[in-house]
């Protein structure tokens, strides 16, 4: 008896996945099929920004107000 109840719940869970792939949608190819990177150093990210570190040295230090 269990082994009719092991098959039947097979069949059924098999069941269940075909009509899910059956019926999902087909999904649209990628377009970005290579790899995207991009360099940048990190000098061009911060530009002529100061560090804020250093002013907080430098204030800490008596050197600006």
């Amino acid at each position: 008896m269990n082994d009719r109840i092991t098959l039947g719940a097979a069949v059924l869970v098999a069941g269940v996945l075909a009509v899910r792939w059956a019926f999902s949608p087909v999904r649209e190819a990628d377009p970005y099929d290579g790899d995207i990177t991009v360099e940048t150093s990190l000098d061009d990210l911060l530009g002529e920004w100061e560090p804020v570190y250093g002013t907080a040295l430098e204030q800490a230090r008596g050197g600006r107000s």
